[in-house]
């Protein structure tokens, strides 16, 4: 059986937060409401898209030292973002196949 595709809502600070708290089982009905102790915040869509973000920023991986955080700006508490080294030298194939290079994007 085919169904339509449906967007998930862009995803809430406090769906992450309550997600992790949580396991559940899906139902597969986005409108249902989500059973669990603590009580989630939603429906099962946006239980279903807190988890995604959770397990797409946890699976987001770069060498190690590909990257530099700098401020966006000269003030001071700036919010910083990610710069590519220019001069960074690219680990082997071999060196690649170890965890010890690798990092993860996001915190």
């Amino acid at each position: 059986m085919l169904h339509d595709w449906v967007q998930l809502p862009d995803c809430q600070p406090e769906w992450i937060l309550a997600a992790r708290k949580i396991k559940t089982m899906l139902t597969g009905n986005l409108n249902s409401s989500v059973c669990s102790n603590p009580a989630f915040p939603g429906q099962e869509r946006h239980f279903l898209r807190a988890q995604l973000a959770r397990i797409f920023c946890a699976t987001t991986l770069h060498p190690k030292g590909m990257f530099n955080m700098e401020p966006m700006n000269e003030d001071e508490g700036a919010p910083e973002i990610m710069k590519v080294v220019e001069d960074f030298p690219m680990p082997s194939t071999e060196d690649l196949k170890t965890t010890e290079v690798w990092g993860n994007s996001y915190p």
